[in-house]
């Protein structure tokens, strides 16, 4: 193949995976000879490109030919390791891994790895809890801070999954994994005020009432409860019914299914994010003095809607909350 020839098809490989075509893209790329191409960013586009069609085998091995181009890339240690792991090479995963911390002892995407290779093997889920503990000491990253909250959720460590849901929404204040973090510690315990108002804000007409309305409903029925027994129309138990209510709508309540419940209790929200057209946006192969970038270990949230990756705010909140003391003191003043 001519190098102008190379260059075209390059471009073209590169614009259908803007527009997030792979299988074209990919189709194209078959008919190149890799082994011929030493520009690393090209070699994990393509990889890349392979992966986000599930043919990890191939992708696998573009990126060991861009390994032979930089073998003291970290990051490309990295995907190795992530590729062995969804060819089932636990060994070779094993062996990346201990290659990755050897070139980046500091960086926190070890941590990263270490779950991923406990979690494809099956490992208890107190250890896979201990290694993201370790990561926020390091790297406080929404993805596996929503990852660490659900584990705990699975463990029935009620307490610490809507700790670490409060502190999510205190510490970033919105995104995609706040959101579903929010909607964890929804079946546990009641939301505060504040983070009521970030699901509204992130997911609008998702939730319906107010914790204003809500309040003012527990006012309005003391009132009424003050009035002669004869007025109530009907009397207390209605009225119990439809405080419970109003508490219902406030915490976004969905009566469930038979097809929604998983074992004793709730169905948790959706957890796929993590499929292979996503994790291919997490990287920025192509472009002229683009390194490449990995966001999900550098702390930057990814799209569950593949159109990208998404900056999350690391603002905290002084702003208190309502927890479930706070419900039952109310509901004891009436």
């Amino acid at each position: 193949m001519k190098k102008e020839e190379y260059k075209e098809r390059a471009m073209r490989i590169r614009s259908l995976a803007d527009e997030q075509k792979f299988k074209a893209a990919a189709d194209l790329a078959d008919s190149i000879d890799w082994n011929r191409v030493r520009s690393v960013k090209m070699l994990g586009l393509v990889s890349d490109i392979y992966k986000a069609i599930r043919r990890y085998k191939d992708s696998r091995d573009i990126m060991l030919l861009a390994y032979q181009h930089a073998p003291e890339d970290s990051k490309l240690v990295y995907y190795l390791c992530e590729l062995d792991l969804k060819l089932g090479d636990f060994i070779g995963a094993m062996e990346c891994y201990k290659e990755f911390v050897r070139l980046a002892p500091q960086d926190a995407g070890r941590y990263i790895l270490q779950y991923k290779i406990y979690e494809a093997q099956d490992v208890s889920l107190e250890e896979r809890a201990s290694v993201l503990e370790e990561l926020k000491k390091h790297n406080y990253i929404p993805k596996w801070g929503y990852e660490l909250a659900y584990l705990y959720h699975r463990m029935g460590m009620e307490g610490a999954c809507v700790a670490q849901c409060d502190e999510m929404a205190a510490w970033f204040c919105r995104g995609s994994y706040v959101v579903k973090a929010l909607e964890l510690k929804n079946l546990h315990a009641p939301l505060s005020k504040e983070q009521y108002d970030i699901l509204a804000r992130e997911k609008p007409g998702t939730y319906f009432g107010r914790p204003d309305d809500f309040e003012s409903g527990m006012r309005q029925e003391k009132d009424e409860r003050m009035q002669p027994q004869s007025t109530l129309q009907p009397p207390l138990r209605n009225a119990q019914e439809s405080r419970i209510g109003r508490f219902r709508d406030y915490q976004g309540f969905v009566a469930p299914t038979e097809s929604s419940r998983t074992g004793t209790g709730w169905q948790v929200p959706d957890q796929s994010w993590d499929t292979g057209i996503e994790e291919t946006a997490d990287r920025t192969w192509t472009g002229a003095g683009q390194q490449i970038v990995d966001p999900s270990w550098e702390g930057v949230e990814q799209k569950t809607d593949g159109q990208g990756s998404e900056a999350e705010e690391t603002e905290n909140t002084n702003q208190g909350t309502i927890g479930q003391e706070e419900v039952e003191r109310k509901r004891s003043t009436l």
